[in-house]
């Protein structure tokens, strides 16, 4: 795995070695479900490289490949996507709203 995060306290969420498939475990390790595919349109990665907590429960997944990032609800849902425009992962990485 690239990156490894919690989400909703109870889940794990794993990014697979080449950033475009994203794992969600329960807490005993079972898998639970896939979040997104590869691909470029709304919930979809080609280089997801981190996942961090992103303020409350939500989780935030960074796709260097698509220039943004994800954020997830604990449900596992897409509840909005951040382009970044000529920044890198770093200095797109911010304080959760």
């Amino acid at each position: 795995p690239t990156s490894v995060g919690r989400i909703a306290r109870s889940q794990w969420v794993v990014v697979d070695a080449d950033g475009e498939k994203v794992y969600r475990f329960d807490a005993a390790g079972r898998f639970v479900g896939e979040l997104g595919r590869a691909g470029s349109g709304p919930g979809e990665f080609r280089d997801a490289t981190l996942v961090l907590d992103w303020g409350g429960d939500s989780t935030a997944i960074f796709d260097a490949g698509n220039s943004r990032t994800q954020i997830y609800s604990p449900s596992g849902r897409l509840a909005r996507s951040q382009q970044w425009h000529g920044l890198s992962i770093w200095f797109a990485m911010r304080t959760p709203d």
